[in-house]
């Protein structure tokens, strides 16, 4: 995965008024997804849904159907005939085949004979589940081979920091590379602190990606009383239930993800920041927050949130602004993620800054978010004290527009690589501007230039060396360029 570059600017105090704590508008989803077919999903979990109106989706591994602890050819019927969605989740769960390319022979074999035996029971499933464990990988050949028989993965696993939060409106992700909304199977949310812990994470996280716009995907593998897990299945239920959430199947999620709505009005996460679900004390989807006074809130420094999905347009973010301790200065950074034509994703940072003293000040500005867009990030720093604000808002304004006049674009090719890479930058406005490699950690490997950079178009080519000359080992390295307050990287993969 990599990332590319256009968007942003900063805010306008749009006067909102901001009433009780309420389900915004642009809340996210809960899918319930079970893991390898177990007996007790039939006999426990499917009831505890049904009871309430919901439906889950079981990931039913083929060959086990009827051994003891899976489900029965009678079960997954009867779960079909309820509504719940039966997904493929292979034929052996032999993770070590299906992350494999050598084993891509055998793929379509093991497809087919697991359809066949779905088909035998009159269901025909449409996601196919990966099986997670050591090991565990998902090869492109895989994805293409998937796509001759089903209509998306659910429920991937293993995904990196760029992907594993992806699934939201306006999506514009591959329907392989969706992950669970941030929460893991039950036991590894909170391993070894408990099921209590396991259960304060699991409540967090869908708290979290429900205000964010998110579908959160809380998955169970065993729902037994010896080890708490059917405690624990039943505690999230309940605060499910407790919450008025919107449960669907995975398919149905896929539908509301991808039904590109005309626009939502309000798109910030958690307006006014008095929701809090899961009561931990902090607004739901915002981090960084010291305190809620009815409309305003005390952000500390570092205080962030994510708008994931914005709709693209012409966008106004908006918010006000004051301190207590004198004069000091905010300044605002918005962080995007774009998907550009080949699916990659680039990141593109901008900021704004303003003087705050003990009146309001209004921080305003528009901005254009260009199709594609998965993620923004509106972080808040700079500020010696705590600060104080109101009226936060995100609202698209119109369609069209072109990216602001500083956005610096980001590519190269080939990528992956091997011996070395194009990297090009297409600079908006003459600046001086820095580019470098860097690794995984942060550390700089090497710098390419750090001149002034004329308007245009700007050649590099990186030979995947340090700067001593050394090659470096294979792996993921970051190309990053600054532009005074503007910031664009692309993630490169070294395969030696």
């Amino acid at each position: 995965m990599r990332h590319r570059p256009a968007i942003l600017a900063v805010l306008v105090a749009l006067g909102a008024s901001l009433g009780a704590p309420a389900a915004p508008a642009r809340d996210g989803l809960v899918v319930f997804l079970f893991d390898d077919g177990r007996a007790e999903h039939a006999a426990v979990a499917a009831p505890a849904l049904e009871a309430r109106g919901w439906r889950g989706c079981v990931g039913v591994v083929s060959g086990r159907i009827g051994e003891p602890g899976y489900v029965g050819a009678d079960d997954v019927r009867a779960l079909h005939a309820a509504g719940h969605e039966i997904i493929d989740h292979t034929l052996h769960h032999d993770v070590a085949l299906w992350s494999d390319p050598a084993g891509a022979a055998r793929w379509g074999r093991r497809i087919r004979a697991s359809l066949e035996i779905f088909a035998g029971l009159g269901v025909r499933p449409r996601l196919w589940d990966q099986p997670g464990g050591p090991g565990q990988g998902f090869p492109d050949a895989l994805r293409d081979t998937l796509a001759r028989w089903y209509d998306a993965a659910a429920g991937r696993v293993g995904l990196d920091v760029w992907q594993v939060r992806n699934f939201h409106r306006n999506l514009s992700a591959s329907v392989w590379d969706l992950g669970r909304g941030g929460v893991y199977l039950w036991g590894y949310n909170a391993p070894g602190r408990g099921a209590a812990a396991e259960v304060a994470v699991i409540r967090r996280r869908i708290a979290d990606g429900v205000a964010a716009g998110l579908v959160v995907v809380p998955a169970f593998g065993r729902i037994a009383r010896d080890d708490s897990s059917r405690w624990g299945f039943e505690e999230v239920v309940r605060f499910v239930e407790r919450h008025a959430l919107d449960v669907r199947t995975w398919s149905q999620a896929l539908s509301w993800a991808t039904a590109r709505p005309s626009g939502y009005g309000e798109q910030i996460p958690n307006p006014g920041l008095r929701l809090d679900r899961d009561g931990d004390g902090r607004p739901d989807a915002w981090w960084g927050v010291l305190a809620v006074h009815g409309a305003t809130a005390d952000l500390g420094r570092g205080a962030h949130t994510t708008v994931f999905g914005p709709d693209p347009g012409r966008t106004r973010l908006g918010l006000r602004a004051r301190t207590h301790s004198g004069r000091d200065r905010l300044v605002v950074t918005l962080t995007a993620l774009e998907r550009d034509a080949t699916g990659d994703l680039v990141a593109h940072s901008w900021q704004r800054a303003a003087e705050l003293g003990p009146g309001w000040t209004t921080l305003a500005d528009t901005f254009v978010v260009p199709p594609g867009t998965e993620r923004v990030e509106v972080a808040f720093g700079g500020v010696e004290a705590q600060f104080e604000v109101t009226d936060v808002s995100w609202r698209r304004i119109g369609a069209g527009g072109a990216p602001p006049s500083g956005t610096i674009r980001l590519t190269s090719a080939p990528n992956p690589f091997r011996g070395w890479t194009r990297i090009v930058v297409e600079n908006r406005r003459a600046a001086r501007a820095t580019l470098a490699i860097y690794d995984a950690a942060g550390r700089r490997v090497r710098t390419l230039s750090d001149t002034p950079f004329g308007e245009g178009t700007h050649e590099f080519i990186w030979n995947g060396r340090d700067r001593r000359g050394t090659p470096v080992a294979s792996g993921v390295y970051f190309c990053r360029v600054e532009a005074g307050r503007t910031r664009t990287v692309r993630r490169l993969v070294l395969v030696r």
